[in-house]
């Protein structure tokens, strides 16, 4: 972040009613972003947030009613910014196995820029039933592009490219996981490189015109590990 963007708004002297709803409500959810940022959530108050942005406590309460709203609104900017950068990416590859590139390379690229805000917001903002609602929509929309280029791509049928584009988005939430826990470029590639072999194989087992049988079950098995909730 640049030094200007950390500069308080000057008070206009009118309760800032110069500015659009919108432009206000923007300048909040920056000062409150920042201020989570370098504080942590639970040492950022409303008080603050006004004060870094520069504008009344009337004037903060009047666009967001409480703490929580304030925190379920940055989440979901944050969240949005990073999706339509992931979907502009998928939509502009070459191939299937590109989409899933630009979906891994997207999820870390979000996660190197707004990390801290992620950790320190996720669990607040997930809450909320309508955010969770909007995540599994945007995975949705992530799968459905998978699916109508795999099916026609491919050549197989709908439901088994679901299945498989299923697999395989499920497995960046273990990327992600992995990345936090030593986020260096070298884990970076190393995730990246593992997944498109995941992805490569699975796609080549598609394009097979009679897949193999399954194998007997063991007599004994573990229990299946849930990777995603």
């Amino acid at each position: 972040m640049d030094a200007t963007a950390q500069t308080p708004a000057p008070h206009t002297g009118d309760g800032g009613r110069r500015r659009s709803g919108a432009s206000r409500r923007e300048d909040i959810m920056r000062a409150f972003a920042m201020l989570v940022t370098d504080r942590g959530l639970d040492a950022v108050s409303m008080e603050a947030v006004a004060d870094r942005a520069g504008i009344s406590r009337a004037l903060l309460y009047k666009h967001f009613t409480s703490r929580d709203g304030l925190i379920t609104a940055v989440y979901r900017r944050e969240v949005d910014v990073g999706h339509h950068e992931i979907l502009a990416a998928m939509r502009a590859a070459r191939t299937i196995e590109g989409m899933y590139e630009a979906l891994a390379r997207g999820s870390l690229r979000a996660g190197r820029q707004r990390y801290p805000l992620f950790v320190a917001l996720f669990a607040a903002a997930q809450r909320s039933q309508e955010v969770r609602h909007e995540v599994h929509t945007r995975v949705d929309q992530i799968c459905q592009l998978l699916v109508e280029r795999t099916s026609r791509e491919l050549r197989v049928p709908a439901e088994r490219a679901r299945l498989a584009s299923d697999i395989l988005i499920s497995a960046i939430s273990t990327i992600m996981r992995e990345w936090y826990g030593n986020p260096t470029d070298s884990t970076a590639t190393r995730l990246i490189d593992t997944y498109l072999t995941l992805v490569r194989g699975g796609l080549a087992g598609l394009a097979d015109t009679e897949p193999a049988p399954a194998t007997a079950p063991a007599t004994a098995s573990a229990a299946p590990y849930v990777g995603m909730s």
